[in-house]
């Protein structure tokens, strides 16, 4: 057993080693920096969909836009090179289809038929004209030619591309949120 004066002692030694080191105190993290860049001064009619993937296959990701919220107006579904100085703006604009109804409410980006490119998928919602289209776009082209594959009329106001059976295939999973027709629906791809 340590003598009470003799413990009181040794905390006090420590308590002074533990000071002259200085005190220990972890380094702020540098500030989080998001320089503007300008895509485009022109871009798809009020493009809110936006989504991401190589449509070109050069390594680096491209940007697709979509026009939405805007019934009976006509715009178009583009896509936007990633230049290699992502900090460059005014990217390339390249069309996918022209015109579309500005009702278009869901972009997907995979390679819906196995061919290695990536391909799009768009779904317009119910506020568009019949027929309300749930569309793949097939990339034929390094992202310059599309060809295009209607898969749908019952509309959708969002969609999720995935292999939801685990045939290496991606289907379309989506639903409209108004309207007269709402259920959940599943495109399963049967592929070719």
């Amino acid at each position: 057993m340590i003598p009470e004066k003799d413990f009181a002692m040794k905390q006090i030694v420590l308590i002074l080693l533990g000071c002259s080191a200085g005190p220990v105190l972890a380094s702020e993290p540098a500030a989080l920096r998001f320089p503007h860049v300008l895509l485009d001064e022109k871009p798809p009619q009020n493009p809110w969909i936006k989504i991401v993937g190589d449509l070109n296959a050069d390594g680096r990701p491209d940007i697709i836009l979509a026009p939405m919220q805007l019934k009976s107006g006509m715009h178009h579904i583009a896509w936007y090179k990633a230049p290699p100085d992502a900090t460059a703006g005014n990217s390339k604009q390249h069309i996918i289809k022209e015109p579309v109804e500005t009702v278009s409410h869901a972009l997907a980006v995979a390679d819906s038929d196995g061919d290695g490119k990536l391909d799009v998928a768009a779904a317009r919602m119910h506020q568009e004209k019949h027929p309300q289209e749930v569309d793949v776009y097939l990339n034929t082209g390094g992202g310059l030619q599309w060809k295009r594959q209607v898969i749908a009329t019952t509309g959708s106001y969002d969609i999720v591309a995935a292999d939801l059976n685990g045939d290496g295939r991606t289907d379309l999973l989506g639903a409209n949120h108004g309207g007269s027709y709402q259920p959940v629906e599943l495109w399963r791809n049967g592929g070719r």
